[in-house]
């Protein structure tokens, strides 16, 4: 009898985490989706959503549909090695 209660016990637990577990989508972006280099360095998510990537070639910025990448006034901003999100919304 015991086991059978540890079964069940068991069960509800799983389900309790399979039915409170959150949704994500997984999208990958590659250099022909618009990343500006192939490898990221670091990323940060701000304020208002928007995940920042910093990549060997620049940086770019999602929604999560659309990708845009950032340039300057020369072009591609060259080797971004880190990224940081502040708590007022600046990068």
């Amino acid at each position: 009898m015991p086991v059978r209660n540890l079964s069940w016990s068991l069960a509800i637990v799983f389900l309790h985490g399979v039915v409170g577990a959150q949704h994500f989508d997984l999208r990958t972006y590659s250099l022909e989706d618009g990343l500006p280099g192939a490898t990221v360095n670091a990323f940060c998510e701000d304020g208002d959503g928007y995940l920042w990537i910093a990549t060997d070639n620049g940086v770019a910025r999602t929604d999560g549909l659309d990708l845009r990448s950032i340039t300057g006034e020369t072009g591609k901003l060259g080797e971004i090695t880190a990224i940081h999100c502040d708590s007022v919304g600046g990068i």
